[in-house]
């Protein structure tokens, strides 16, 4: 009996374990996928599939072609196609044509004739002015350069600062006008000695010696680049940055500094100007560079704009050191230190110029030992100190040479115009002095066709005394100004405006002449003058010039000129 149902449990047991299996199975199968499904994943379709899953293949490119095109139509979405009007091109026959395109301004015409009689009653109204002397010249030109009308055109004039003019003529057509005045630090070789007093150094840091040469850029600013003004576009500030940044990546936080003041040389001055600027307020030495043009102030603390007229202030006798002062500075705000720099030898530059020539021996001993403890930045003005190994670390760049020169003209900076003048000279290979400047602007003049007759300058500003010129020639400048085909536009394009911009500024005594009259102011203690270029209201343009020596009255003087100038765009 037992075994019997020890048999029996082991039957039950067998077929338990066959219906768990039979179950799994089952449980697999379900899970498998449809045979549709196998054949859609394995891309094998019925036959009867076929058509319909063509069809709508057929039918959805078709839309979406249909659908792009009636977009591309709409010029909803980009294409060839479109519903609006098309132009036909034009097959140009010859390339040649195109190298001559219309302007968007209509150039300057000649208009009808100036009426002679009408202009010579304007000149003689102004000389029969009360306050004009027998000491003046007038012109009045038409565009070809023809005398319309004058008066004592032929007598040599001091023309104060008119001058400027044919030196902004010649130099605007030899310089490169978009070019640009670099400020440039230089690390120069390492030499034997730098590695001794590198050894000698208190942090025993890596000393080297760094050059600030200038290049002729006396519009400096003290801070970061302002590309709002042309005083001041390149920053100080700025350099040190850049500079102090290549130092550090050669592991160099010790620096001596010279400055490298050669570009202009020894001769730094017309030999008659401070005849006239005996205070030094209108006239700084030309330097390599310079602060504000020179000007001993600090713009930030008057809170006035960079580039107006508001004051003269007193002109910095040592530009250049002036200027690696304050680099010197800067950089020391930026972690590198300078050697031969510190406030004590800083404020001594500054009384340098005070002081007394007759000191006595203890003074002199005094200020010898000062220097061995802080010696002082050297400035070379006739040695270029960049040696053939040096290598440049950073720069900034002056507005281009077309704004310098607008704003020297607006201003009537002299500093600037005579600087223009020495850069000519340079460019022109001659003498590297003020005589060199005058020479390279009067033969600049003739290579224009302009005469030289009668033309004595004793500087480029008209500053200095004894400066002659006839009103022709400066009437012949302003015929070049309105010439497209001249060349230069950066003398005419710098010309004062008068009740807008300038010196002109205040000068127009006709709101109905207002933005006609592009003209160049002259005034010194003896002189009142103008020239410029005049748009007629009758179309056509003339040029003028008139030069008013030793006036009876000189605010009489001014106010008749005015009236003249303002009456001309009626002839």
């Amino acid at each position: 009996m037992e075994s019997s149902k020890g048999s029996n449990d082991a039957l039950n047991t067998l077929n338990a374990s066959a219906q768990k299996s039979s179950d799994s199975l089952e449980q697999i199968d379900s899970k498998k996928p449809s045979k549709y499904a196998a054949m859609v994943l394995r891309s094998q379709y019925p036959s009867r599939w076929r058509f319909l899953i063509a069809s709508l293949s057929a039918i959805l490119s078709l839309v979406i072609m249909v659908t792009y095109v009636s977009l591309d139509v709409c010029d909803i979405l980009p294409g060839p196609l479109t519903l609006r009007l098309q132009h036909k091109s034009t097959v140009v026959s010859s390339p040649r044509a195109l190298l001559s395109v219309p302007s968007l301004a209509k150039g300057a015409t000649y208009g009808k004739p100036i009426n002679r009689e009408q202009s010579q009653k304007l000149i003689d109204a102004l000389i029969a002015d009360p306050s004009i002397s027998d000491n003046t010249s007038v012109v009045i030109m038409d565009a070809n350069g023809s005398v319309i009308a004058s008066h004592e055109a032929n007598t040599p004039r001091e023309p104060a600062s008119t001058l400027k003019t044919l030196t902004a003529a010649v130099a605007s057509r030899t310089l490169d006008m978009g070019s640009t005045l670099d400020t440039q630090v230089f690390l120069l070789p390492k030499s034997a000695k730098d590695s001794e007093q590198s050894s000698g150094s208190k942090s025993g840091s890596n000393l080297r010696k760094i050059v600030l040469r200038g290049n002729g850029d006396m519009l400096l600013g003290v801070g970061e680049n302002d590309w709002s003004h042309v005083n001041g576009r390149a920053g100080l500030t700025t350099l040190a940055k850049r500079t102090a940044a290549a130092l550090k990546l050669d592991n160099i936080h010790e620096v001596s500094l010279s400055l490298d003041d050669s570009l202009f040389g020894a001769k730094r001055a017309p030999a008659l100007v401070y005849e006239t600027d005996t205070e030094r307020r209108f006239y700084a030495e030309t330097s390599s560079m310079a602060i504000d043009d020179a000007r001993q102030r600090d713009l930030q603390i008057l809170g006035i704009d960079a580039d107006a007229i508001t004051d003269f202030p007193l002109s910095d006798p040592h530009p250049a050191l002036s200027v690696g002062q304050v680099f010197a500075r800067l950089l020391i705000k930026q972690g590198i230190e300078v050697r031969n720099y510190s406030e004590k030898t800083d404020k001594k530059a500054e009384n340098s110029t005070e002081n007394s020539s007759n000191n006595s021996k203890n003074s002199e001993d005094e200020n010898k030992s000062e220097d061995s403890q802080n010696p002082e930045i050297e400035v070379s003005e006739t040695r270029p100190l960049i040696s053939e190994n040096s290598r440049l670390l950073a720069q900034v760049s002056s507005a281009p040479l077309n704004e310098v020169m607008s704003y020297m003209l607006r201003l009537s900076d002299n500093t600037l115009a005579e600087e223009f003048g020495r850069l000519t000279a340079i460019a022109s290979h001659k003498s590297n002095s003020p005589k060199g400047a005058v020479q390279a602007v009067e033969e600049g003049l003739r290579k224009l066709k302009i005469s030289t007759r009668g033309l004595n300058m004793s500087d480029c500003s008209g500053l200095s005394p004894k400066s002659h010129v006839l009103v022709t020639t400066l009437a012949k400048v302003q015929v070049l100004n309105i010439n497209a085909d001249s060349g230069g536009a950066a003398s005419s394009e710098g010309l004062s405006l008068p009740g807008l911009v300038g010196t002109s500024r205040k000068r127009l005594a006709d709101e109905s002449a207002a933005g006609l009259l592009r003209v160049k102011t002259g005034s010194l203690s003896e002189v009142s003058s103008m020239s410029g270029n005049v748009s007629r209201k009758s179309g056509g343009v003339l040029t003028f010039a008139v030069v008013a020596n030793q006036p009876y009255d000189f605010w009489g003087a001014f106010v008749a000129i005015n009236k003249f100038m303002a009456q001309l765009p009626n002839l």
